[in-house]
């Protein structure tokens, strides 16, 4: 029987996952919404996971993360971090670092933000991937707009259960969404984190990252994801170039 992601863990986890807000530079349409990002700590700084395409840095515009559901001010960031196209494949690429300004913390609310701190959300879990349920935390473009005419940003984030299926390379991993949804595209969850609760010593559940999306096929119901190891490498190489 496949062991459940507890729901109440889901609620304290989802809150550090956020909408990847744009500016567009359009003085009739000045946001968009177009993918999802998650706050994580890393060896004391703190920094904002999403994945390389939905952040475009063929033409990358000013971006919006708010620290919580609720925050009317953004978080400060400081510089962005992409790994060369021409040191590995797409796939391995395909992952952008933000870091967090905490020097202008005054000026946000960065103190309501919930991160995931990686020194205790990293595990071994593909020793227990086929007994365990998965979940994806993101923000499907279907559900996310801007309504100018009330001047709302909506964004409706979106817990997804799944299954794993297996690896279609190394660091790459496939998911098969098995919870009913309406969603026509699976569009907005790149950059959204993936998570299974480890089993530690045959009774504590440890919720663990197991990775983030990159892309998927609703009509399909699978997602592709870049394993945490390869997320944690990139944000050592960010922090080698700083």
């Amino acid at each position: 029987m496949m062991r459940l992601f507890p729901q109440e863990v889901v609620d304290r986890l989802s809150q550090a996952v956020q909408p990847l807000v744009f500016e567009t530079g359009v003085e009739e349409a000045p946001y968009s919404i177009s993918g999802t990002t998650f706050l994580v700590g890393h060896e004391r700084s703190s920094y904002v996971l999403t994945a390389r395409h939905a952040l475009k840095p063929e033409d990358i515009r000013p971006v919006c993360i708010f620290p919580s559901d609720t925050s009317q001010r953004v978080i400060p960031l400081s510089d962005v971090f992409f790994v060369s196209q021409d040191d590995c494949t797409e796939d391995y690429a395909d992952i952008a670092v933000m870091s967090i300004d905490m020097k202008r913390q005054q000026e946000s609310e960065i103190g309501d933000a919930v991160l995931i701190d990686l020194g205790k959300a990293l595990g071994d879990w593909k020793a227990e991937a086929l007994d365990a349920e998965f979940v994806v935390m993101g923000y499907p473009n279907d559900l996310s707009f801007v309504d100018y005419d009330e001047e709302l940003l909506h964004s409706e984030r979106v817990t997804l259960r799944a299954r794993y299926i297996g690896s279609s390379l190394p660091h790459l991993h496939v998911l098969e969404i098995v919870q009913p949804h309406s969603l026509k595209t699976f569009g907005g969850f790149s950059g959204s984190p993936v998570f299974m609760c480890v089993c530690h010593r045959g009774k504590t559940l440890i919720p663990t990252l197991c990775g983030m999306v990159l892309r998927g096929t609703a009509s399909a119901g699978r997602m592709h994801f870049v394993e945490s190891s390869t997320l944690v490498a990139t944000l050592n190489a960010f922090r080698l170039q700083s």
